[in-house]
């Protein structure tokens, strides 16, 4: 408790701490020890995919027809080909995020778009009118 009291308080001061650390870590190192850590316990893998998939399912309205599924299939596909085309990783993002704090969006095609991987990650939980620069 008393250590997100800090961090709350002092967002700028850990945010520059973060910074230095990963400076220092190196962008590569501190991959291999996120992929080791995720991939070397694999229930911990497993519960996190589970609870993707859960989030996602709760966000699917059951009036999805087929071809709203189609259409949800294909935009992944497209996401996998755009990747193996341009050679940058890219995501499947929710443009409304399916867990956001002040609000929820569905998992439906007219609320995915393709974007790249760093995007995404900087998107993070948000809708995109709540981010300063983004596009």
């Amino acid at each position: 408790m008393y250590n997100s009291k800090w961090s709350a308080a002092n967002k700028e001061k850990n945010a520059a701490k973060a910074a230095r650390y990963r400076e220092r870590a190196g962008k590569a190192k501190l991959k291999e020890q996120r992929q080791r850590l995720y991939f070397a316990d694999h229930s911990y893998a497993k519960a996190k995919i589970r609870e993707r998939h859960a989030i996602r399912r709760r966000a699917s309205p059951k009036w999805l027809t087929l071809s709203h599924k189609r259409e949800i299939r294909t935009i992944y596909h497209a996401a996998t080909l755009a990747e193996k085309h341009t050679g940058i990783q890219h995501h499947v993002d929710h443009v409304q995020p399916l867990s956001g704090k002040d609000r929820c969006g569905l998992h439906v095609p007219w609320n995915m778009q393709i974007i790249p991987a760093t995007d995404n990650v900087r998107k993070h939980n948000k809708a995109p009118e709540l981010i300063a620069g983004y596009a």
